[in-house]
């Protein structure tokens, strides 16, 4: 073939040639690597380099695409992607358009998920049979969680808010890591055992597939299976599904939401036997009512019957009387009932529940100020001895009776004559003052 029957190509025709070769070569790969190079400008699309120890693919992912993945690439960990190889027309330059991935690791977590999963089911522990409704008014609420954690804080904030003065005992634990397992089971047998909970709460805020993974442990899940009271299981978001969520009473979505399904609201829950009490009130009104119409209709017609059926009329009359007698002592009844459910319920009114807590607080505060009296009265008295004895041994105390501390030239006491020579300067330390002197003569004494 001579030059001139060759075919020349255009550079577009070219990478057109070499793009299709391409993605009908290689329409759906699977590829292993590290990503690195991530960038995201403002078209929302990711742009990032898959590696390894000997080459680099570019590759790409678009926002369309990527908003319906649950993980997205993250720099300097290791990924599974699966997607076409392409070349980008302007500089023929070939990538992966990528359509799913997952961290290296998460298959495996997921099979052994489906596992444990399968093997727990089978000895009944997320059967909903052994699920057990959760108590209306809980005297004490567990939580088994991190201190840390912002979860604590919300599920504590809604608890006090829905019912103010709800006893809360927490029980503090690891949430994540090799030993969290271990430390949930031991933090969630220990509240029960100490604390006699009516309901107890075990979860955490969200987190990724490996923070969660020891919710889904064995052990944990053993452990809210045989948990004496029931157990609400709030683990991450609406989207995290732990074992302990499918072994629990009850779950919920998130932390928060556990709080609330944990108590009503006292003031909604007032709302409703208000409506129900003048419901029921005028449903007995329209019933005494109604019997009343009849008993006079009947009295009326036996009225107006010959004088033989007197005595039925009285008896009507009678029974009319009984009649009523027995409805207004069934709407007594029923009114007493009412207002001993009522009282019952202003009893765990935020009102009634800080006057009581308010009364034990001035209590505990005059108890406290006698105890500080008392306290004070014993050192000051403690003060006088110890000030005293210390005045009988004082040397201050020598020298206001008349005695002196005499001084040689070096500050050294004097404690006999023998220690001086005439011309000997001397000090002289008085109660009130103090002297120099010089000796003029020595008598050293016996």
């Amino acid at each position: 073939m001579n030059e001139r029957d060759r075919r020349v190509w255009t550079v577009a025709e070219l990478a057109a040639q070499i793009k299709g070769q391409l993605e009908k070569s290689f329409a759906e790969v699977l590829v292993r690597g590290e990503v690195s190079a991530l960038a995201q400008p403002a078209s929302g699309h990711l742009y990032f380099t898959l590696k390894d120890d000997r080459a680099a693919i570019r590759c790409v992912l678009y926002r369309q695409i990527s908003r319906f993945l649950r993980v997205l690439p993250e720099e300097k960990k290791e990924f599974l992607v699966r997607g076409k190889v392409s070349a980008y027309g302007p500089r023929s330059e070939y990538q992966i358009v990528v359509d799913f991935l997952e961290p290296i690791g998460l298959g495996a977590l997921y099979a052994a998920y489906l596992a444990l999963q399968q093997k727990l089911a089978a000895r009944g522990y997320f059967a909903q049979e052994r699920k057990r409704p959760l108590p209306k008014l809980p005297r004490t609420i567990g939580i088994v969680t991190s201190l840390s954690g912002a979860a604590l804080h919300d599920m504590l904030r809604i608890l006090l808010a829905r019912r103010p003065g709800q006893h809360v005992v927490v029980a503090p634990t690891l949430v994540q890591g090799d030993k969290a397992p271990a430390a949930i089971a031991r933090a969630l047998r220990l509240l029960t055992d100490r604390a006699a909970p009516d309901l107890v709460i075990v979860g955490r805020g969200g987190g990724s597939p490996e923070d969660l993974w020891c919710w889904n442990e064995e052990e944990v899940v053993r452990a809210v299976v045989e948990c004496p009271v029931p157990v609400i299981s709030g683990v991450g978001h609406e989207t995290d599904v732990s074992l302990c969520d499918l072994a629990a009473d009850a779950r919920a979505a998130t932390p928060t939401h556990a709080a609330e399904m944990a108590v009503p609201d006292i003031a909604e829950l007032l709302v409703k036997v208000g409506l129900q009490r003048r419901r029921l009130t005028r449903t007995l009104a329209n019933r005494l009512e109604s019997l009343d119409r009849r008993l006079e209709h009947l009295r009326h017609r036996l009225r107006q019957e010959a004088a033989p059926t007197a005595p039925a009329g009285r008896r009507l009359d009678e029974l009319h009387e009984k009649l009523v007698n027995e409805l207004h002592f069934l709407v007594t009844r029923r009114r007493h009932q009412l207002e001993m459910l009522n009282q019952r319920l202003q009893a765990q009114s935020p009102a009634a529940r800080l006057a009581q807590r308010r009364q034990r607080l001035e209590s505990l505060h005059f108890r406290l100020r006698g105890a500080l009296a008392r306290q004070l009265d014993k050192q000051e008295n403690r003060r006088a001895i110890l000030h005293g004895r210390l005045e009988n041994v004082s040397p201050l105390a020598v020298l206001e009776r008349g005695y002196a501390i005499v001084t040689d030239a070096q500050r050294r006491a004097v404690r006999h004559a023998g220690q001086t020579q005439p011309g000997d300067p001397l000090h002289v330390r008085l109660h009130r003052g103090k002297l120099s002197a010089v000796v003029t003569a020595v008598d050293p004494g016996e």
